[in-house]
Order: C-alpha cells, then structure tokens, then sequence
C-alpha cells in the first residue's frame, strides 16, 4: 500500500510539473484530429507520426534530470524507490500517453462519422493491437536511452534502434536466402520485437539503480 501511494504521488507530482505541456499538447492534437481524423488510426499519417514521434521525443526526456548536473542531486535524493521513479516514469510516457493520444483521435473519428465525412473502415482490432504494442516497444527503447544517454538521447537511441533494425534485416535476409523460413516468419518477428523492448525496460532499470548507487 505504502509504495500504491508512493507511485500515485509520484505520477501526479510529474503531471503537475509537466501540467503546461500537457494541456498544450492535448489542445494542439484535439484539434489537429477534430479536422483530419477522418480514418482509421493505422491508415492516418498524422497518428503515426504524432503517436511515434511525440511518444519518442517525451520518452527520451523522461530522465533528462538524471544527467543535469544542476538537478541530478536533488532528483536522486527525492524520497522515491527507483522502482516507483522508473514505473512512473513508464506509465505516464508509455500507456497513459498512448491512451490520451487514442482517445482525441476516437473523438477526431467521432465528430466525423457524425458529420457524415468519415469514410475510413474499422477492421477486427489486430492492426491497431498491433500498432499499440509497436508503440509500448518504442517507448521502452526511448525510455532506456533516455538512463544511458547523458545527450542527445533521442538521436543516439533513434541511430541504435535503426542500426538494430538494419541488423535484423540483414539476418532476415541471410536466413532466407539459406532456406531457413522459420526465421524468417512473422511471429518470430513480433516475438523478437517484444522481446527486444522487455529486454530495454529490464536495462533501464538496472542502470537506473547503478546511477542511484553513484
């Protein structure tokens, strides 16, 4: 219960401070969707781009504070377990932004099938699971780099996930070009993308301790 509470205050306290950008954000996209969101999420460039990109650039400063010389003393001695600092941390930049950003576009869609102008078409919820999970992965990557990295967090983790990517491809392609298509299939691809941002939350919070510990 004591650490229930611990967490409540912690992500409240980071919504106060952060209270502002916030509300700016979620005025800006409102809009943006009020006007566009006239087709299913994964079919609309403006979601892509405002779900990823803006997931990524707050996920990569979630811990700018860590490496501020002029901060980083009193953001350690806060009374705060780095377990609770770091789940907060991933709840507000990970699932809470994620639902906020999905609920103006539900409300973008809304005010279009209304106004009779939406003509996009709802599939069974697989490519927008799919794209929800994607984004929970980015966000953990951006996350992570944002404890390892002490500047330019975001392009140092942008170039990583893109040399891992171009990695990935190249064993992909390896893989088929020998006949191994088990390698080669879908699931094993989703599979390791998982794996990949559970493995980046796991070295987050390591590094997190190990910067406590200093």
């Amino acid at each position: 219960m004591t650490h229930l509470k611990a967490l409540k205050h912690s992500i409240k306290l980071t919504l106060y401070l952060h209270r502002k950008l916030i509300l700016w954000l979620i005025v800006i996209f409102g809009l943006l969707f009020l006007f566009t969101a006239n087709t299913s999420p994964e079919n609309s460039l403006l979601f892509h781009l405002g779900l990823f990109a803006g997931g990524a650039v707050i996920s990569s400063a979630a811990f700018k504070e860590l490496h501020d010389p002029n901060y980083n003393i009193h953001y350690l001695t806060l009374p705060l377990a780095a377990e609770i600092r770091y789940l907060a941390l991933w709840l507000i930049t990970g699932p809470l932004y994620l639902s906020i950003f999905i609920l103006l576009y539900t409300l973008g869609i809304l005010a279009h099938f209304l106004g009779g102008t939406y003509w996009g078409t709802l599939d069974d919820g697989t490519s927008f699971f799919m794209l929800a999970l994607n984004y929970l992965v980015l966000n953990a990557l951006f996350l992570s780099g944002s404890i390892y990295f002490k500047r330019l967090a975001l392009l140092k983790t942008l170039g990583l996930v893109l040399l891992l990517s171009l990695v990935y491809i190249i064993i992909k392609a390896l893989a088929f070009e020998q006949g191994w298509r088990c390698l080669y299939s879908s699931t094993l691809t989703h599979i390791s993308w998982l794996l990949l941002g559970l493995l980046a939350l796991i070295l987050g919070y390591l590094q997190l301790t190990r910067s406590e510990l200093k």
